[in-house]
């Protein structure tokens, strides 16, 4: 299996599950999956894990998988890449996440008007040790071979909320 700085071609599944999507994993199957690594014989096959609305597509145990699974949809594209040879990486919507910045609005950017962001999460607040580390270990338990994390670079924001700006306060020295 070729590791990521040695592949060339690679195919990516954006898939952002929602539980409007219905039954995921339905339709898949092994013989599927088998079939385009063998046609096209990717050096790598990335497949969502959670996207931007917040929700995993892989039956997590963390409280955000989608509610309706047929089959672990994670473990089969792992039995059959893995079988076949081809690297499968996972990816991963990092500060972005909807349903945690709405449920969890304390962890949500806090905006200079004073208003939480309602899918921009705090990097500072619980959100990396709540959900994004042991989501990314409990992907790490299935054998993947790595983890794109998308929405950093364009979603992380300047956080206005006080223990943010008593930090930064004490940090610089600025008032």
């Amino acid at each position: 299996m070729k590791k990521r700085r040695e592949s060339f071609w690679g195919l990516h599944f954006d898939f952002h599950a929602q539980p409007k999507d219905g039954i995921l994993g339905e339709k898949l199957n092994e013989d599927d999956i088998r079939k385009i690594c063998r046609l096209l014989k990717p050096d790598f096959i990335q497949i969502d894990s959670k996207g931007h609305p917040g929700w995993t597509s892989f039956p997590s145990k963390l409280g955000n998988a989608v509610p309706d699974f047929k089959k672990d949809t994670l473990a089969l594209w792992r039995k059959v890449t893995a079988e076949q040879g081809v690297a499968l990486y996972m990816h991963y919507s990092g500060v972005y996440d909807r349903k945690y910045a709405v449920e969890n609005p304390e962890d949500a950017i806090m905006t200079p008007d004073g208003s939480r962001h309602a899918e921009a999460t705090r990097p500072n607040g619980k959100y990396i040790d709540k959900l994004l580390i042991p989501q990314l270990i409990e992907m790490a338990e299935y054998g993947v071979d790595g983890v794109w994390v998308d929405g950093d670079c364009w979603m992380a924001m300047s956080d206005f909320s006080p223990e943010t700006l008593k930090a930064f306060e004490e940090e610089y020295g600025i008032d």
